[in-house]
């Protein structure tokens, strides 16, 4: 989940111009239908800033992913190839100062995997949507021959969900912008 592990830590909330042009959706778990996207520019502007830019970007107006070279390059030595990632700059328009670490990340890869029988949610009656989550219970017996280490669940596509061997690589790396719940203790 990204959040915030601090008060200080930067949030964006607001939807780069490339992204809505090209109406791009980058947690929807599939590939994006244009090839050439130019970089897009993430402004950070003074009612956003908290003067702390995290390793995973909590930036909810992009959708998918923004992060750094430090979790990319964990992620490409744990063999994790389902991402594309796209250029990105971050304009601080307070302090004048332009960032090219971060790239935005589309998690290729959804996959249908809540056991609804046991899992304790709020459907929306409507479009059949998860609304609220209390408590999610995995089909695990399914998840058993899925070869991705990170993908999207099929059912909520912001949830990502990630192989314990990839979280533990992040978690000893002290990322920041990221906590991990195992998925029967998630509330949403």
């Amino acid at each position: 989940m990204t959040e915030p592990q601090s008060e200080a830590d930067d949030r964006i909330y607001s939807k780069p111009d490339v992204v809505s042009k090209y109406d791009l959706d980058f947690d929807s778990g599939c590939k994006q239908p244009i090839k050439e996207i130019p970089t897009i520019e993430i402004h950070i502007s003074e009612d956003q800033s908290q003067n702390l830019l995290t390793d995973n970007l909590i930036a909810p107006g992009i959708t998918g992913i923004v992060i750094n070279r430090k979790i990319r390059s964990i992620l490409q030595e744990n063999n994790v190839s389902n991402i594309e990632y796209y250029n990105s700059i971050l304009i601080d328009e307070i302090m004048g100062k332009k960032e090219t670490d971060y790239k935005i990340g589309n998690i290729i890869g959804l996959i249908r995997c809540v056991d609804f029988e046991k899992s304790e949610l709020v459907i929306d009656d409507h479009d059949g949507s998860i609304q609220f989550i209390d408590k999610l219970v995995l089909k695990y017996d399914l998840l058993k021959d899925i070869k991705l280490p990170i993908f999207r669940l099929g059912e909520f596509s912001q949830i990502i969900l990630v192989h314990n061997a990839i979280k533990n690589e992040l978690e000893s790396a002290n990322v920041s912008g990221i906590n991990f719940y195992k998925p029967e203790e998630f509330v949403l």
